[in-house]
């Protein structure tokens, strides 16, 4: 009688269960046009953002090294000369001509010295340039960046890495009492993403850099 029912009990089925089948090509090919939609929708998002992150990363390396350039006049007694390049567009090759204010460095200055009966200062360079990352540029309205208006230096004496001499810039100082020899009038500048620039009212993404001529103070502000 045991013998009998160890032999006819079976382990019972699942319910429920069925054979898996594989995906269709129709639905495999529905999966791919979801993803593709998706991506679409999902790409300019995350491209707005970064192009936004590195409009602020730009921004805050120029008040950085502006700051910079202040408190090492104040320490040092020295000035210390901003500099504002211009360089070829950044689809260009290096040895195009100069098109677009894209970079800085400071640079601190010695003593004047008389050379073939005129005066010179020699400047050492405080600390490397920075080189904005694409498409980050300086609007170059003079309304909108009073400071591209100073005087334009367009026979540099020293090379620039990448460039050589094949660039031009402006420049002002940060005195010893912490005073920048800037008129009121011409003491900021505005970043912008390159693709932008040339519309002529500012975009909606910018970063607005401001300087007090008479304190040295630096602030900046963005919508």
């Amino acid at each position: 009688m045991e013998q009998s029912m160890k032999e006819s009990w079976r382990f019972p089925e699942a319910r429920g269960t069925s054979s898996r089948r594989g995906f269709s090509l129709v639905e495999l090919l529905m999966v791919i046009a979801i993803i593709g939609i998706l991506t679409a929708l999902v790409m300019p998002a995350v491209s707005s953002i970064s192009r936004g992150y590195g409009l602020s990363t730009a921004g805050h390396a120029v008040v950085n090294s502006l700051v910079q350039a202040r408190q090492t006049a104040m320490t040092r007694g020295y000035p210390v000369q901003v500099r504002i390049y211009k360089l070829p567009s950044y689809t260009q090759p290096s040895s195009a001509s100069p098109s677009s204010f894209r970079a800085m460095q400071i640079f601190v200055e010695g003593d004047p010295s008389m050379a073939n009966s005129a005066a010179s200062v020699a400047v050492t360079p405080l600390s490397r340039a920075v080189f904005f990352n694409a498409p980050v540029e300086i609007l170059s309205d003079t309304n909108k960046s009073p400071i591209l208006g100073l005087t334009y230096e367009s026979s540099p004496q020293e090379t620039l890495p990448g460039y050589g001499r094949n660039y031009g810039y402006v420049a002002f100082r940060f005195k010893p009492s912490g005073q920048a020899d800037l008129p009121a009038d011409a003491a900021g500048l505005t970043l912008v993403l390159g693709t932008e620039a040339g519309s002529g009212a500012l975009p909606a993404n910018f970063r607005a850099i401001e300087i007090d001529p008479i304190t040295g103070s630096v602030r900046d502000y963005s919508p």
